[in-house]
């Protein structure tokens, strides 16, 4: 029984230690209070493992990522109002549905699938956008293509660093199929026909870069924090053994 009460007290001391190192801020309090209600619950720090502990920081980037995506939603609603746009209208509070349901898989501990979850509401909407944009696709405002990227931004909410192969692709297909299959101007259809590569390797060089920094970036992340995993299980394991030899020297004392 001492034993086990010393175990208890050097975890409670721990918690202890880590709470007084992280520093005070404005947010922690509303942090807190969203994460207890949209992210995963955290696991005990005595028998989680790395793959656990990565799916409560997925969780929490994804709570913070959808309000986000929320607010956005909210921000075109009076504008499709104004312009007695019933069907946009539905649709958007369709979005706002779907995102609501996001946050309670992701709070129930489904972070992937809330992530596939979110990135098809993302593609779809963002699709249809491009499709029922007033007049097509044009000169002035092609420039919409190159917030395709936003995919790979959500993804690392959700997914490790190595899912932006699978993003990137599909992004690249959506360019490509809003490009061929949207309404668009005469100068967009000239382009396409006569050098469809000044349309297409700007976005896709965008694209490419934006991808390379964030892959570099979340696999830098991603090697911390397992470094900081590999730390904190070579300390428990020296406090086991320290633990046990403290418990073999008491055995041997009472023998003696």
């Amino acid at each position: 029984m001492g034993l086990k009460q010393k175990v208890v007290t050097d975890e409670k001391n721990r918690s202890q230690v880590l709470s007084q190192t992280q520093e005070p801020n404005v947010w922690s309090v509303p942090l807190a209070w969203w994460y207890h209600l949209a992210a995963p619950p955290e696991p005990s720090l005595v028998s989680a493992n790395f793959s656990q502990r990565e799916k409560v920081r997925h969780g929490r980037l994804a709570a913070l990522a959808v309000p986000i995506f929320i607010f956005f939603i909210l921000t075109l609603i009076p504008q499709m109002i104004n312009d007695r746009d019933s069907l946009h209208v539905i649709l958007l509070f369709v979005g706002l549905m779907i995102c609501c349901l996001i946050l309670v898989l992701n709070r129930k501990g489904f972070v992937k699938t809330a992530g596939v979850l979110a990135l098809m509401l993302l593609y779809t909407g963002g699709t249809y956008t491009l499709f029922c944009s007033p007049g097509g696709i044009t000169l002035s405002n092609i420039y919409v293509l190159d917030f395709t990227i936003i995919p790979d931004l959500l993804a690392l909410a959700f997914f490790s660093a190595n899912s932006l192969l699978l993003v990137v692709s599909l992004n690249a297909l959506q360019v490509w199929f809003v490009m061929t299959y949207a309404r668009h101007d005469a100068a967009i259809e000239h382009l396409l026909r006569t050098a469809p590569g000044d349309i297409y390797v700007h976005i896709y060089i965008f694209q490419f870069i934006t991808a390379i920094a964030l892959y570099i970036w979340a696999c830098n992340t991603e090697a911390a924090l397992k470094r900081a995993d590999r730390a904190e299980e070579i300390i428990a394991l020296e406090r086991r053994e320290r633990e046990r030899r403290e418990l073999e020297l008491e055995q041997r004392r009472q023998l003696d």
